[in-house]
């Protein structure tokens, strides 16, 4: 029998190495290793301390090895940890449980995941500076997957993108802003702090990127001046413009429909969406 630290340290390294792991060895094997590590852990799982925790919950949702068993014992071992959590296992254990409930009914739903939201949101209220935007970013996403909104860590990623704006890249920017949108709780406030992260950046957005703020503009175009809405659509115009023969055809018809929705003709935006279009014919 392993200890849980020896478990998680066999899952983490089978879960760096998972594409030559499956080519290697028929994958029933492999399996039947990940269902004996599985029932190891969840008798050792009271040993681990934080790190171990999310560093194996994220190991098994890289496997795509997943059990009601499995992730309930390890939010029965994490509910005590919790306190002495760090961002980074905040954010693996957050990230595995967004992947695990898309296939189980999990038994986070209710106080693990509440607790887990409480610490959170005290951890980057009081340590800030030790939280990334993409930390930030995959905190939310349980929340979200299983429809449970914890407003005192969605305030708390707020004021972390208000006060740590220019530690945000392009891909955070949009990260985060899908998470208050998915989490309910993206309104005018959030979207002005958005803006604020995205426009001092928005030479480095991808066409995709610059799309994501242009819907969410528009969605919420009745809490700006017209005056204001065109100039910050006219911004991504420019992006758009230089991306249009790269971007999916579905995205370009994407882009028409923003703009008609606003009632603007920004002719030269329109032409290279229809010069993007066109070499592709019936796609």
């Amino acid at each position: 029998a392993l200890g849980g630290l020896a478990v998680c340290h066999v899952v983490c390294a089978m879960a760096r190495v998972r594409r030559g792991l499956w080519a290697a060895e028929p994958p029933s094997l492999s399996r039947l290793l990940l269902t004996r590590l599985e029932a190891q852990l969840v008798l050792r799982a009271p040993e681990l301390q934080p790190q171990g925790l999310s560093a194996s919950a994220a190991a098994f949702a890289k496997l795509r090895h997943y059990s009601e068993e499995l992730f309930n014992g390890l939010a029965r071992a994490a509910m005590p940890r919790f306190a002495a959590f760090v961002p980074e296992d905040f954010a693996m254990m957050s990230s595995a449980l967004s992947e695990t409930h898309r296939v189980l009914a999990s038994g986070w739903c209710g106080e693990p995941l509440a607790m887990m939201g409480h610490h959170a949101a005290c951890s980057l209220h009081v340590g800030q500076a030790d939280w990334s935007p993409r930390h930030v970013a995959e905190v939310m996403q349980p929340f979200a997957v299983m429809g449970i909104q914890c407003e005192q860590l969605l305030r708390a990623a707020e004021s972390h993108l208000r006060d740590r704006v220019s530690a945000y890249e392009a891909t955070d920017v949009v990260r985060v802003m899908h998470g208050f949108r998915d989490n309910g709780y993206l309104g005018a406030p959030q979207v002005a702090h958005i803006w604020g992260a995205a426009e001092e950046r928005l030479r480095l957005f991808t066409g995709l990127q610059s799309i994501a703020m242009a819907e969410v503009l528009v969605q919420f175009r009745h809490g700006l001046q017209q005056e204001e809405l065109l100039r910050r659509l006219g911004l991504l115009a420019r992006k758009l413009v230089r991306s249009a023969t790269s971007l999916p055809s579905l995205d370009l018809c994407s882009v028409a429909r923003l703009w008609a929705m606003v009632g603007l003709a920004d002719w030269h935006l329109l032409s290279s969406v229809a010069g993007g279009l066109a070499p592709r014919g019936g796609e």
